[in-house]
Protein backbone atom coordinates (compact mmCIF):
# COMPACT_ATOMS: atom_id res chain seq x y z
CA UNK A 1 0.00 0.00 0.00
CA UNK A 2 1.69 3.39 -1.02
CA UNK A 3 1.21 5.50 1.75
CA UNK A 4 3.41 8.77 0.67
CA UNK A 5 4.66 9.30 -2.40
CA UNK A 6 6.81 12.35 -5.08
CA UNK A 7 4.28 13.28 -7.58
CA UNK A 8 7.17 13.91 -9.74
CA UNK A 9 8.65 10.52 -9.65
CA UNK A 10 7.53 7.08 -9.19
CA UNK A 11 9.61 6.72 -5.75
CA UNK A 12 7.51 5.61 -2.80
CA UNK A 13 7.21 4.91 0.44
CA UNK A 14 5.13 1.18 0.58
CA UNK A 15 3.75 -0.25 3.82
CA UNK A 16 4.89 -4.11 3.37
CA UNK A 17 2.58 -6.71 4.91
CA UNK A 18 4.43 -9.92 5.76
CA UNK A 19 2.57 -12.83 7.80
CA UNK A 20 -0.43 -10.31 7.98
CA UNK A 21 1.70 -8.04 9.98
CA UNK A 22 2.75 -4.45 8.13
CA UNK A 23 5.53 -2.61 8.42
CA UNK A 24 7.01 0.20 6.45
CA UNK A 25 9.99 -0.34 4.40
CA UNK A 26 12.23 2.49 2.81
CA UNK A 27 11.62 4.63 0.16
CA UNK A 28 12.29 2.49 -2.89
CA UNK A 29 11.53 2.70 -6.67
CA UNK A 30 7.70 1.57 -7.26
CA UNK A 31 5.56 0.80 -10.91
CA UNK A 32 3.64 3.95 -10.89
CA UNK A 33 0.24 1.64 -11.37
CA UNK A 34 1.72 -1.26 -8.68
CA UNK A 35 -0.88 -0.49 -6.60
CA UNK A 36 -4.37 1.14 -5.97
CA UNK A 37 -4.89 1.27 -1.94
CA UNK A 38 -5.00 5.10 -2.45
CA UNK A 39 -5.30 7.84 -4.88
CA UNK A 40 -1.89 8.23 -6.32
CA UNK A 41 -0.34 11.44 -4.04
CA UNK A 42 -3.25 12.53 -2.20
CA UNK A 43 -4.82 12.84 -5.78
CA UNK A 44 -8.64 12.18 -5.65
CA UNK A 45 -9.96 10.20 -8.60
CA UNK A 46 -13.76 10.26 -10.09
CA UNK A 47 -15.51 6.75 -11.02
CA UNK A 48 -14.37 6.55 -14.34
CA UNK A 49 -10.72 6.83 -13.53
CA UNK A 50 -10.67 4.53 -11.10
CA UNK A 51 -12.49 2.19 -13.27
CA UNK A 52 -9.67 2.77 -15.77
CA UNK A 53 -7.23 1.78 -12.74
CA UNK A 54 -8.88 -0.57 -11.54
CA UNK A 55 -9.32 -2.31 -14.93
CA UNK A 56 -5.30 -1.69 -15.97
CA UNK A 57 -4.65 -3.39 -12.68
CA UNK A 58 -6.99 -6.40 -13.50
CA UNK A 59 -5.38 -7.06 -16.31
CA UNK A 60 -2.03 -7.27 -15.36
CA UNK A 61 -3.39 -9.84 -12.78
CA UNK A 62 -4.23 -12.17 -15.23
CA UNK A 63 -8.36 -11.22 -14.54
CA UNK A 64 -10.70 -8.47 -15.56
CA UNK A 65 -13.61 -6.32 -14.27
CA UNK A 66 -16.87 -7.55 -14.23
CA UNK A 67 -18.68 -7.34 -17.11
CA UNK A 68 -22.03 -7.01 -15.61
CA UNK A 69 -21.46 -2.46 -15.57
CA UNK A 70 -24.47 -1.99 -13.18
CA UNK A 71 -21.97 -4.31 -10.49
CA UNK A 72 -18.85 -2.60 -11.32
CA UNK A 73 -20.43 0.55 -10.86
CA UNK A 74 -22.04 -0.14 -7.70
CA UNK A 75 -18.72 -1.37 -6.33
CA UNK A 76 -17.09 1.91 -7.59
CA UNK A 77 -19.32 3.84 -6.05
CA UNK A 78 -19.05 1.82 -2.52
CA UNK A 79 -14.89 2.68 -2.72
CA UNK A 80 -15.48 5.98 -3.19
CA UNK A 81 -18.18 6.33 -0.88
CA UNK A 82 -15.43 4.56 2.21
CA UNK A 83 -12.61 6.86 0.66
CA UNK A 84 -14.82 10.11 1.42
CA UNK A 85 -15.54 8.61 4.63
CA UNK A 86 -12.92 6.76 6.05
CA UNK A 87 -9.64 7.91 3.96
CA UNK A 88 -9.55 4.92 2.34
CA UNK A 89 -11.37 2.77 -0.41
CA UNK A 90 -12.30 -0.13 1.56
CA UNK A 91 -14.09 -2.99 -0.02
CA UNK A 92 -17.65 -2.62 0.23
CA UNK A 93 -18.78 -5.74 0.99
CA UNK A 94 -15.91 -5.73 4.01
CA UNK A 95 -17.02 -4.46 7.03
CA UNK A 96 -15.20 -1.60 8.43
CA UNK A 97 -13.84 -1.56 12.17
CA UNK A 98 -12.45 1.87 12.43
CA UNK A 99 -9.13 0.01 13.63
CA UNK A 100 -6.27 1.00 10.60
CA UNK A 101 -3.97 -1.93 11.30
CA UNK A 102 -6.96 -4.51 11.13
CA UNK A 103 -8.64 -2.50 7.98
CA UNK A 104 -5.84 -2.52 5.85
CA UNK A 105 -6.47 -6.02 4.41
CA UNK A 106 -10.20 -4.35 3.35
CA UNK A 107 -8.44 -1.63 1.01
CA UNK A 108 -9.51 -2.47 -2.75
CA UNK A 109 -7.86 -4.90 -3.69
CA UNK A 110 -8.11 -6.72 -0.78
CA UNK A 111 -5.90 -9.30 0.72
CA UNK A 112 -8.67 -11.92 -0.59
CA UNK A 113 -9.43 -11.04 -4.21
CA UNK A 114 -7.07 -13.43 -5.64
CA UNK A 115 -8.05 -16.69 -3.68
CA UNK A 116 -11.72 -15.92 -3.96
CA UNK A 117 -11.04 -15.14 -7.84
CA UNK A 118 -9.09 -18.33 -8.23
CA UNK A 119 -11.71 -20.67 -5.85
CA UNK A 120 -15.37 -18.79 -7.14
CA UNK A 121 -14.32 -17.27 -10.11
CA UNK A 122 -15.31 -13.68 -8.71
CA UNK A 123 -14.10 -11.76 -5.80
CA UNK A 124 -16.92 -11.45 -2.85
CA UNK A 125 -17.66 -7.89 -3.94
CA UNK A 126 -17.67 -8.71 -7.37
CA UNK A 127 -15.76 -6.20 -8.69
CA UNK A 128 -12.63 -8.58 -10.18
CA UNK A 129 -13.84 -12.20 -12.43
CA UNK A 130 -11.62 -14.67 -13.69
CA UNK A 131 -11.27 -14.31 -17.54
CA UNK A 132 -13.04 -16.31 -20.01
CA UNK A 133 -11.46 -18.94 -21.39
Amino acid sequence: MVTACNPKSSLALALISENGMSRISSFKELPLVSTYHESPCGVKMDKEELRKVLKKYAESQGFRLNPDEETVDLVLEGLLKNEERYGFRYCPCRVVSGKKEEDASKICPCKWHKEEIATMGHCACGLFVRKSK
